[in-house]
């Protein structure tokens, strides 16, 4: 007798978590070995989309298809873990990271306003404690709680980015896990080459070296295609407040691999606003269940 589906899609969804909670390794790896700027992020993310690329020209059709729609959500999310990618490269891991897992709490504004999902009390809840946690963070206790340099910013703008980009896919469940997976990945390098106009990324030789071109393909076919394939298909048979709830994992384990792998700061400070970001995400989580429980009950 196998696993309930309900289940494997937990377990999918709880590994792509987990795969994004460690994805600041290869980028920062490989700005360290030589690609410096952008070029971290086109390189895996370009590989990413050629993996794709044969399943997709099978599936033209389909892509076709998807019109308009599939074009928004691919940039949405794309243009998102573009901007996040950079960020974590230039940035503090546990900040940056800290105020792009705000999406969840930008969702849940976007679900009430776009969508007219009602607005239950721990919905209430969730939001300023989300909202706390990034002004702890970003220091409300010495001035005005605002974002410091641009991969702060970046962190924060991709948060915003990827909730409507997710807000909006909820709408349109037909398009397939392919599809979003490979406009989003396509939609990411087209992006990253468009802001190398704006962020220095020379061309050095170490681009080309094996190690950088390796380790790209790696991240690439190891955990940016796996993980989006697996949270896209988990997402299917899940409600979104589970699926908020596993992927706490991915802030939890961001947090403690870069507090013990870098030298960056780790303080009260980021300790307290991971903590209530975190919270955040639980409570948007369990409140969507239980709104969930309450309309099959009603039904």
């Amino acid at each position: 007798m196998g696993w309930p589906r309900e289940t494997i899609a937990s377990i999918a969804v709880f590994t792509a978590g987990a795969m994004w909670g460690v994805w600041w390794l290869p980028l920062r790896f490989l700005a360290e070995a030589g690609a410096a700027g952008l070029w971290p992020v086109l390189l895996i993310y370009a590989a990413s989309a050629l993996m794709l690329l044969p399943t997709a020209i099978a599936r033209r059709r389909r892509l076709i298809e998807g019109g308009r729609g599939l074009l928004f959500i691919g940039l949405c999310i794309g243009g998102a873990l573009s901007g996040w990618s950079y960020a974590i490269i230039a940035g503090e891991v546990v900040r940056v990271s800290m105020l792009y897992y705000l999406a969840p709490i930008w969702a849940t504004l976007l679900s009430v306003l776009w969508l007219g999902e009602p607005i239950t009390r721990l919905r209430l809840l969730s939001i300023p404690l989300g909202l706390g946690g990034a002004a702890v963070i970003l220091g409300i206790d010495a001035n005005l709680p605002l974002p410091r340099n641009l991969p702060e910013w970046l962190g924060l703008g991709a948060g915003m980015l990827f909730a409507i980009g997710a807000t909006y896919q909820r709408a349109r469940p037909e398009i397939s896990v392919h599809d979003r997976t490979f406009v989003t990945y396509v939609s990411a390098t087209l992006v990253g080459i468009l802001a190398m106009t704006f962020v220095p990324s020379p061309a050095g030789p170490a681009l080309l070296a094996l190690p950088v071109l390796t380790a790209a393909v790696a991240a690439a076919g190891l955990m940016a295609v796996p993980s989006y394939f697996l949270l896209f298909w988990g997402s299917r048979y899940l409600d979104s407040g589970r699926v908020n709830l596993l992927l706490i994992v991915e802030g939890v384990i961001s947090t403690a691999t870069a507090s013990i792998i870098t030298d960056e700061p780790f303080g009260w400070r980021e300790a307290s606003g991971c903590t209530l970001i975190i919270g955040a995400i639980a409570v948007e989580g369990l409140a969507q269940l239980r709104e969930l429980r309450r309309v099959r009950a009603a039904a």
